[in-house]
């Protein structure tokens, strides 16, 4: 109900409205005001709803007008019949902010000029947003202030003296559906149009028009009557606070139409008049951003954040204004981060990333998380780009680019039991390709589950039958997993979709080679080997292979291409079978220096089969696995040189020394 009048002596304030089928809105508005006005009055043009029950409800006096496509008449109808001494302003999709709202009738009893300006917050796109502006709201009465215009009403008073007062008022009227706000646009564009027939040299007019066409995105039109806003403002005289706001349309419509430099060149005009427009700044570290001009992004992005904070603090030294972009902080985050990364300030453009993400709008910051964490990538920032990842909704399709990175990073950082489980749950998301399968299976293969990677590679292949190497990995996994008979049927169904796969001939031929079938094994390693050049142990396969037909010309080939491969000397004559075998060993050596041990187990059997005549090679070469903690093989390479060389001290101090320490308990008997 509304408040009990006050004493005699106490300024009255009338809330005044007008209203049509706001039943959705109404009561939140009069439940934020009731408290603090002495009157309510409200206008209806025709509510069908339950609008005129609801206001009744609160204790307003309701008049009945039909609509005549004019606010201000209906305005000014409202404030014709209040009778208090102060005139409250609101519209039914307000509400008074609590916090600020009792400071409403303090305002009144000290006022120093008869209107007052508030803030006015609106909200955009289901709340995530909100704008800010200054709207005289309330003002004295019987003094013939009034409203002119159709919409977008001005309110017109002599003297022009204001006083901003820090109360607040939400407005909820442009957070509405796509169909209610096209319905809203339609509706002010067609009273707009009118209003510039009848008034055509009405500044407000045609800014508020440029203003319509922005929200609607036609973004040329938007340009053109902001421009001719500003022609005509300059034209008048009449360049004040009040139309920065055009300037901020007509740059803004400039950067979406991609026309930069023009953006540019009007954004400093316009800071010549209005140098504490946030908007202007905010578009500055956009042309910035798309100009890749690092500086200027710092330079306007710190000039945003100082002002936006003196808004924060004290919004009155701005006098009249309206900001688009003040809780669009995110995005001059975003431009600084990577401007700081640009002039190689990581740490720096990491903290802003991070400050964007956080701040970012739900509505926006899981696409922003994407977008920075896939950047982060392409700087091998792997740690960071994966704090921005990991926080992507796993079951929507628009960042399963930002999963699969995110997958790839935990394979990256070690992470392999995270790696296969994220893909499994991409997998059970997306299920329409092989690519997912195949990642997680080629995981559990590193990890020695191949029980589990068998069936993912299978997955796979069944997914895309022509996938060569699913078909290879299953049979990998199979092979790994002691399913020998059926991992060779799968090798063979990779080499039969293509025959010249270097990587389905490697491993058939490592399998044959395996199983010590070194004729077959050797058919398919030679097709593999051009593509595996580099690769030392298929250099020693087919050495062994050449080694089992007695083809020593071969197989001095080979050991060249594994000698260049540990870019170990390879540019001499080879005059005996034995200085072949001291040259598996120096092969041996390098390899157990990389701790490569599989190929060093076969470079040390083929140099055994070829039969060194010198123990000394073998005697280092026992020491250094020794030294290595590697005993078993130590004892093995020491047995080779006894049986050369049964009285060099250097081997049987060797056996010494392991037999001690055999005794001792500090090795473990082989």
């Amino acid at each position: 109900m509304v408040k009990k009048k006050q004493k005699r002596d106490k300024k009255r304030i009338s809330l005044c409205m007008i209203v049509k089928d706001e039943e959705k809105f109404l009561p939140q508005c009069l439940d934020s005001v009731k408290d603090h006005v002495d009157e309510i009055v409200v206008v209806d043009t025709g509510s069908t709803d339950r609008t005129v029950e609801i206001a009744k409800s609160y204790g307003a006096k309701v008049y009945h007008h039909p609509w005549e496509n004019n606010f201000s008449k209906h305005r000014n109808q409202s404030i014709s019949y209040a009778t208090g001494d102060w005139i409250l302003i609101m519209d039914a999709d307000e509400e008074l902010d609590a916090e600020t709202a009792p400071m409403l009738r303090k305002g009144v009893e000290e006022a120093l000029t008869p209107v007052f300006l508030f803030n006015v917050k609106s909200f955009l796109s289901n709340k995530n947003y909100h704008t800010e502006g200054t709207s005289a709201r309330l003002f004295r009465s019987g003094l013939g202030i009034h409203y002119q215009g159709y919409v977008h009403n001005q309110l017109i008073f002599k003297d022009k003296k204001a006083t901003h007062y820090p109360v607040a008022i939400w407005h909820y009227g442009y957070d509405l559906s796509p169909e209610q706000l096209k319905a809203k646009r339609e509706r002010s564009l067609a009273l707009l149009n009118k209003q510039i027939k009848d008034f055509p040299d009405d500044l407000p007019t045609r800014h508020h028009l440029a203003m319509t066409w922005l929200s609607s995105k036609e973004y040329e039109k938007a340009y053109q009557d902001a421009k001719l806003t500003l022609d005509m403002m300059e034209a008048q005289g009449k360049i004040d606070t009040n139309f920065s706001w055009t300037y901020f349309i007509a740059v803004m419509s400039l950067i979406n139409l991609g026309r930069i430099d023009e953006a540019e060149t009007l954004a400093n005009e316009a800071l010549r008049f209005f140098d504490k427009s946030i908007d202007i700044h905010h578009c500055i570290v956009q042309i910035g951003f798309v100009k890749k001009d690092y500086n200027k992004i710092l330079k306007h992005g710190r000039e945003f954040f100082r002002l936006r904070e003196e808004l924060c603090e004290n919004f009155s030294q701005f006098k009249s204004f309206q900001f688009e972009t003040a809780h669009k902080d995110w995005i001059v985050y975003r431009a600084m981060g990577y401007a700081h990364i640009y002039l190689g300030h990581h740490d720096e453009g990491v903290d802003f990333l991070t400050k964007a993400a956080k701040s970012a709008p739900a509505c926006d910051a899981d696409t922003l998380r994407q977008e920075i964490g896939l950047n982060l990538v392409l700087l091998k920032e792997w740690e960071k780009a994966t704090w921005f990842l990991d926080e992507l909704p796993r079951e929507e399709r628009q960042y399963k680019h930002g999963l699969m990175e995110l997958g790839a990073n935990y394979e990256r950082l070690g992470r392999l039991d995270e790696a296969v489980a994220l893909y499994n749950q991409i997998e059970s998301t997306f299920e329409e390709n092989a690519g997912i399968p195949f990642k997680r299976g080629s995981l559990l293969l590193k990890l020695n589950r191949y029980d589990e990677a068998a069936a993912a590679f299978e997955k796979a292949a069944k997914r895309s039958p022509d996938y060569v190497d699913a078909w290879i990995n299953w049979g990998l996994a199979l092979e790994d997993g002691g399913a020998k008979e059926i991992a060779e049927e799968k090798y063979r169904a990779a080499l039969a979709i293509d025959p010249d796969s270097p990587k389905g001939n490697l491993n058939l031929g490592l399998f044959y080679f395996k199983q010590g079938d070194y004729a077959r094994a050797r058919e398919y390693l030679e097709k593999s080997a051009a593509d595996f050049a580099e690769n030392v142990y298929l250099c020693l396969a087919l050495s062994r292979a050449y080694l089992e037909t007695g083809e020593i010309e071969a197989m001095v080939g080979t050991c060249e291409k594994a000698l260049r491969c540990l870019d170990l000397p390879s540019d001499f004559l080879i005059e005996s079978i034995s200085q072949l075998a001291e040259l598996f060993l120096g092969i041996a050596g390098k390899l157990l220096k990389e701790d490569r041990l599989k190929a060093f187990d076969l470079a040390l059997e083929i140099a055994l089969l070829l039969g060194p005549e010198r123990g000394d090679a073998l005697t280092g070469l026992a020491q250094s696995a020794f030294g290595m903690g590697e005993y078993e093989r130590a004892a093995k390479i020491l047995e080779a040189a006894l049986a050369i060389d049964p009285k060099n001290p250097e081997n049987l101090n060797l056996v010494q020394i392991m037999t001690e320490r055999l005794e001792s308990g500090e090795l473990s008997s082989a």
